[in-house]
């Protein structure tokens, strides 16, 4: 049975040079950790801009086609981000692996069996990413099993003669190699969380562009201006009125007549004539059949 005490005792220096091969994965860990940071802060920032510019867009003047279309592209671009968010943060929260876990992983995988490791036939890719990187992070052990029984019989060795400083030199040096082994796993997981995002991270690109070019062309799908009478008639206008309408029984003194427009335009107005002569007073209409001219 495996047992481990990594953290119960400060790591102390190694004398031994190897111990230190490795070492450059936490240093790239945490570079690796600052870049996923940083899109975190940048989606999140266009999540925000993007909520407070549909906002500020006025939507009123477009047609029902552009408005559907601002609106769909609104949906897609922040979902879009929202997701990009999403998976971002998730690569910051990939857990360490431990050394059991990864000497676990080598049974199923076949990575005990000499002749499977030397001829690279082994199941699992990640086993396969630290056997191929053995002399580098193992040292002078086949396998992560290897180094773990290694690490436990330092360890008991340790207990049952806790004043051997040769034996505690060990055990420190297991310890600081089983480190370097689990942190070079840890950025292995999350720099292949990282290169799935980016893989994906294109194609989502462009359907952003796409959706903000259909924004921005929704806004030219406007709604048709209503047709401004001409000459309206906004006060009371002095005017003529000439009887055009030969079917109408008028008068022949009465066909040309003096008249107040109160509404509509000076081509189709509504006139008040009041009596003159033998003219009755009388209200013409737009559809009168009658000529309105202004009465300078």
């Amino acid at each position: 049975m495996y047992y481990i005490c990594l953290m119960s005792e400060p790591v102390v220096a190694s004398n031994d040079a190897s111990a230190q091969v490795g070492s450059h994965y936490g240093p790239a860990l945490e570079n690796l950790r600052s870049t996923v940071k940083w899109l975190v802060a940048a989606a999140g920032a266009v999540v925000a801009a993007i909520i407070t510019g549909a906002q500020l867009v006025n939507y009123s003047d477009r047609n029902l086609l552009g408005a559907g279309l601002a609106a769909a592209a609104v949906v897609i671009a922040l979902s879009l981000t929202i997701v990009l968010l999403v998976r971002t943060a998730k690569i910051l929260t990939v857990p360490r692996p431990t050394v059991i876990d990864l000497a676990n992983a080598e049974i199923p995988a076949g990575a005990l069996d000499k002749d499977r490791r030397e001829s690279g036939q082994i199941s699992d890719s990640d086993v396969l990413w630290l056997i191929a990187r053995k002399t580098y992070l193992l040292g002078t052990y086949e396998t992560v099993t290897d180094l773990l029984k290694a690490y436990d019989d330092a360890a008991t060795e340790v207990d049952n003669n806790a004043s051997d400083p040769a034996a505690r030199q060990l055990l420190s040096d297991l310890r600081q190699r089983i480190g370097t082994v689990e942190e070079a796993a840890h950025y292995r997981d999350m720099s292949n969380a990282y290169k799935s995002l980016l893989r994906k991270f294109w194609r989502g690109a462009a359907w952003f562009i796409l959706a903000v070019v259909v924004f921005s062309v929704s806004g030219l799908l406007r709604k048709e201006a209503p047709e401004k009478p001409s000459n309206p008639v906004t006060k009371p206008i002095p005017v003529r009125v000439f009887i055009t309408d030969t079917a109408r029984p008028t008068p022949p003194q009465c066909r040309d007549r003096v008249g107040v427009a109160v509404g509509g335009t000076l081509t189709s107005a509504t006139v008040v004539m009041p009596p003159a002569a033998e003219c009755a007073a009388a209200t013409l209409t737009p559809q009168s059949g009658a000529v309105v001219i202004p009465d300078p």
